[in-house]
């Protein structure tokens, strides 16, 4: 199962993926972002790892310094390098195949990072690991050959069908499961 969800900004893409790492009935491994918010106000965004948010990191801010730019946010593309680390350990395990894997996301913020495309390519490619990710709405040409990888379902989050995806996502990775153990 490999699964990207692509939808406008504030659809609840990020939600989604949050919500289906508890409701997986696969251990998870992987990354989320978040809003920074001060005073109501979104600042920037973090990441954390997956299960748990054991590693966190700000990703960017309207406040940091940085050649790398996105909109009113400084990025800190080194920001991903743990994570990208993590990734590539995961690879070369067994549990790539028993667990889930979730990229939240594949935007222009991590894009900047020269080892984080060409990684998700690969785990996308790696038949076994199952994957969902989210993913830039609008045509870009570093995301777009991502979308047409031979076995990716790209879905559309939006205000009606987000809250009921994480649990069919899960559903489908029960029965995925359960028809592999047969």
């Amino acid at each position: 199962m490999k699964i990207l969800l692509s939808g406008r900004p504030g659809s609840g893409k990020t939600t989604a993926v949050k919500k289906l790492s508890s409701l997986s009935p696969l251990p998870v491994s992987g990354f989320l972002t978040a809003e920074i918010k001060k005073s109501g106000r979104r600042m920037g965004f973090s990441i954390g790892s997956l299960p748990g948010l054991e590693k966190v990191a700000t990703l960017a801010h309207r406040e940091m310094e940085s050649n790398y730019r996105v909109g009113p946010y400084g990025v800190c593309p080194e920001a991903l390098d743990p994570f990208i680390d993590e990734m590539e350990r995961f690879l070369g395990t067994e549990k790539a195949g028993a667990t889930l894997f979730l990229i939240d996301e594949i935007g222009k913020m991590e894009l900047f990072n020269p080892r984080f495309l060409p990684l998700v390519r690969e785990i996308l490619e790696t038949p076994d690991i199952p994957v969902v990710a989210t993913i830039l709405a609008a045509s870009n040409p570093q995301t777009d050959p991502l979308k047409k990888i031979p076995g990716i379902r790209l879905i559309e989050v939006s205000r009606e069908n987000r809250d009921q995806l994480p649990a069919k996502l899960a559903q489908k990775i029960g029965g995925e499961k359960n028809a592999g153990e047969k």
